[in-house]
């Protein structure tokens, strides 16, 4: 059971829930109700409405690996770089405003 704002939450107490988070932005834009996204791509979307966007925050950590054999070649490294450069420019998007 996890607790916000001093109030418990259970599974029991959704009516929808799935792992996906193709399948959650799919309920939310069908008028599903209330549910979580990420800013970054709740932003996207005019017809989503942020409601207790700063009572309700859940930050996520992005780890991006790559094999230390792999680091050498040049190929695999531009590809890390590319993917390390995007996923930043994304979790800009992604944060809060204060």
């Amino acid at each position: 059971m996890i607790e916000r704002m001093g109030v418990p939450l259970t599974r029991e107490m959704f009516a929808f829930r799935s792992d996906s988070d193709l399948a959650q932005l799919a309920a939310l834009r069908a008028g599903f109700g209330i549910g979580a996204s990420q800013l970054g791509i709740a932003r996207r979307d005019r017809n989503l409405v942020p409601i207790l966007h700063t009572e309700l925050l859940f930050s996520m950590d992005v780890w991006v690996a790559i094999h230390p054999d792999m680091r050498s070649d040049r190929r695999i490294r531009l590809i890390f770089d590319y993917l390390v450069d995007k996923l930043m420019r994304y979790a800009k998007t992604s944060r809060h405003e204060t």
